[in-house]
């Protein structure tokens, strides 16, 4: 057995790990990547802020559920939740006048 610490037991040549770098080339390419979608998170983030004074803009963002873009699809879900939620007091509202009113 060869004590050279660059050959396995096999002969086979060994590299060093090199984390940092493999690390970092993954960030680079993952911001790269979505920067490429920022229009995504964009129109994701236009339609929940004209969604809170109108309720209809925000199921536009369903579109969105499938984007690249990690914060354009939390962007949608979220406003998907307070869309349901306009769209659930609002018909317990026009019950509840109807029953009552």
């Amino acid at each position: 057995m060869n004590n050279n610490n660059d050959e396995n037991e096999n002969g086979a040549e060994l590299k060093p790990f090199r984390g940092k770098e493999l690390e970092s080339s993954l960030i680079n390419d993952y911001r790269q990547y979505d920067v490429f979608y920022k229009l995504d998170l964009d129109f994701s983030l236009a339609f929940l802020i004209v969604g809170i004074f109108s309720w209809v803009p925000l199921f536009f963002n369903f579109f969105y559920i499938r984007s690249q873009n990690v914060h354009a699809r939390r962007i949608s879900v979220a406003s998907l939740v307070i869309a349901s939620s306009y769209f659930v007091v609002a018909f317990i509202m026009t019950v509840i006048s109807t029953i009552f009113g």
